[in-house]
Parts: C-alpha cells; structure tokens; sequence
C-alpha cells in the first residue's frame, strides 16, 4: 500500500503533484482519466506569461493559495484543485522542472522553495496571419503563411488524476489552510 504522507526532502519525488485552478472558468472534470485530449481549462494568465505550467506539491498547496488566491471577506472563494500523477510526466524528458517560482533557480528533485513546472513539447502549431514577403527589389511578390510553436500551457484530461472543488466561505475562520483539512487523505 501506498505512503499516504507528503514527500519529504529525501524522497525523489512526490507521488502527486496539484494544479489550483480559480473557479471562473470551473475546470471540466467530467471525464478526467477518459482518454480524452481535450483542455480541462484554459491556461492561466501567469502560465501564459510564464510559457509553463505552475504546479504545487501538497505541502505547497496552502502556501501559494494564500499568496495568489486571497480569500473574500464579503463573498465565498472558490478554487479547484487538479490532482496529477508525477511518475508518467517525469518519464517525458523535460517535462518537469523542479524551480524556484520565477525559474531562475533549478534542480534535480524537489526541495526547500523549488516547484514543479511543467514544460510540455512545443507540439501545438498554429497558422498566424498571411503577409506579404517582398525580394529582389520588389519584384517577387508573393503572400506566405507563417507557423507559430506554441509550448501547450494546460492540461489534458487523461493526465489529470482527480479534482477537488475548495469552498471558503466568506464568515469562516482559518480560510484556505482549514478549508484544505477536508482534502486530508487526498491532498496528499
């Protein structure tokens, strides 16, 4: 049977690793682990400024929910929590990075301050807009089509695990930290 406890800083690696994801959009977790290679939610504005996915382990999780999720004082607050398999990403070469929030600082495994992100191939190609490539002195004139490779900055169903709504109510003591001791035996 499998430890139930987070992974300390002599283990390689956790089992799990989390992505908090706001409310609005609400991730769509009907069939999570169904095959299926469609977007759960769209990439975050930090994923998309950081062209990575942030991640959290469990022992991360209350840590960056207080820093980048503050709870409401006067409405209820409202996150999803995606539970994610580590070992399959960590057999993709350079998918996961262990690193600091911002990525300037990097390491082999998990450790004090270092998060995991997720750095999928840059496997989705777009077609940008046509312009017109002009040479030899305007004399060759013709209209091409550029590619754009794009890094994909979400995750797909089948590789998320499980997911977790988190309710803090807007009255309640203890916001995200207490709200997450419902979670005990699946953040993990």
């Amino acid at each position: 049977m499998a430890s139930q406890e987070p992974a300390t800083s002599e283990q390689s690696s956790p089992r799990y690793i989390y992505k908090i994801a706001p409310a609005s959009p609400a991730p769509d977790l009907s069939e999570v682990k169904g095959g299926q290679s469609s977007p759960v939610l769209p990439p975050s504005d930090l994923d998309m400024s950081s062209n990575f996915i942030h991640m959290s382990t469990a022992s991360q999780v209350p840590g960056t929910l207080e820093r980048f999720f503050p709870v409401s004082t006067d409405k209820r607050s409202v996150i999803y929590l995606l539970r994610v398999e580590l070992e399959p990403l960590e057999k993709q070469d350079g998918v996961v990075k262990w690193e600091s929030p911002d990525a300037t600082v990097c390491g082999p495994r998990p450790g004090e301050g270092l998060f995991p992100h997720l750095y999928f191939d840059e496997d989705q190609t777009q077609d940008e807009e046509s312009e017109e490539v002009v040479s030899g002195g305007g004399l060759d004139s013709r209209k091409v089509k550029s590619r754009k490779e794009e890094r994909r900055l979400w995750l797909k169903k089948d590789e998320i695990e499980s997911g977790r709504e988190v309710v803090v109510e807007a009255d309640a003591e203890g916001g995200w930290t207490q709200a997450l001791t419902a979670l005990h035996g699946w953040l993990i």
